[in-house]
């Protein structure tokens, strides 16, 4: 089974509908977490394949893992504000399966020692950016994630603070001595939708991200 898993929050659901619009039609099934929602969109159930459940934001964006432990097979975790297509997807799909390991779009490697910090990356590979080549790194976006879900075990547990889900699952890796990998793209892969907010527009406070990320790179 191929699924797709995606946390949107109530008001970016305009671009909810356009994210799904991307992905539902490229997998057997899409997991859809609605952080405060008042209820779930009448138009949910005209797509096929979607499973929705309202979310009260406790878990933030580590919503999308809620429904991981119910499936088996090749997983896609996506955010809601992001267009994806067939082509990402089969792009995201054929890395996942070469290299049997979490890829990605996005994310950061630290090579500098000693660690100094969590905006002190040694490389920043951005899903909206080119990246000419495949490589490993430490931290990996779970906005752009492909992975078999029997690679990683995921308990909801592990999120222990929210909208923190690229360190969270990135722990879990290091942990599980799993590689990740951000495999090369091309700008434009992706199309972005322009939120009036980001998690990363909002986290003015980077310390528990850099203490956690020093405690798994030891």
């Amino acid at each position: 089974m191929i699924t797709a898993h995606i946390a949107s929050i109530a008001d970016r659901e305009e671009l909810l509908k356009q994210t799904l619009a991307s992905v539902a039609p490229y997998v057997d099934k899409t997991f859809v977490a609605l952080n405060n929602y008042q209820g779930v969109p009448s138009w949910l159930y005209n797509i096929r394949g979607v499973h929705a459940e309202l979310f009260d934001n406790k878990l933030g964006d580590a919503a999308k893992f809620a429904f991981i432990k119910d499936v088996t097979g090749l997983a896609f975790i996506f955010d809601d504000d992001l267009i994806y297509g067939s082509s990402a997807m089969a792009m995201l799909k054929e890395g996942a399966l070469k290299y049997n390991c979490p890829v990605s779009f996005h994310g950061k490697a630290y090579k500098n020692k000693p660690f100094r910090g969590f905006k002190y990356f040694s490389g920043n590979y951005r899903c909206l950016n080119s990246v000419d080549f495949d490589v490993n790194v430490d931290v990996i976006g779970t906005g752009t994630l492909c992975f078999d879900v029997s690679r990683v075990k995921i308990s909801l547990e592990a999120f222990a603070t929210s909208n923190m889900a690229d360190i969270y699952f990135s722990k879990l890796c290091k942990e599980q001595k799993v590689p990740m990998m951000v495999i090369a793209h091309k700008t434009g892969t992706l199309k972005y939708l322009h939120p009036q907010s980001t998690i990363w527009q909002t986290t003015k406070n980077y310390d528990l991200h850099s203490k956690i990320i020093k405690d798994f790179l030891k």
